[in-house]
């Protein structure tokens, strides 16, 4: 999939860059305090490039918190596993919650 992501990218960067390079016109870019004049495509091109560096930096912090997030979750899972493997705890599901199959060393009651 990252591959299929990669190729998708490129192909609408050359897009971009061929309708930058057609629209070479001198525009006057205002932003903030900031007044330069450029080309059309210099402003296309730095502002696809920036773009792309503000998606990239915030899908990296997203991607610390889900990491962050896997880490917290497998702790608990050893806390809990630890929990089971204790003498006399049993696993009781809440109503409506998977049970897992019953051991076959366990014993079994027939009602």
């Amino acid at each position: 999939m990252s591959g299929v992501r990669t190729v998708v990218a490129l192909v609408l960067l050359v897009l971009v860059t061929i309708f930058a390079l057609n629209n070479p016109a001198e525009v006057q870019v205002r932003f903030l305090t900031w007044r330069y004049a450029t080309s059309l495509a210099m402003a296309l091109l730095t502002s696809v490039v920036v773009g792309a560096l503000l998606v990239f930096i915030s899908s990296l912090l997203y991607q610390r918190t889900l990491h962050q997030q896997i880490r917290t979750q497998e702790q608990q899972i050893r806390r809990y596993e630890a929990l089971l493997r204790e003498p006399g705890r049993t696993f009781t599901p809440a109503p409506g919650e998977y049970a897992p199959p019953a051991s076959s060393d366990a014993p079994q009651s027939h009602a």
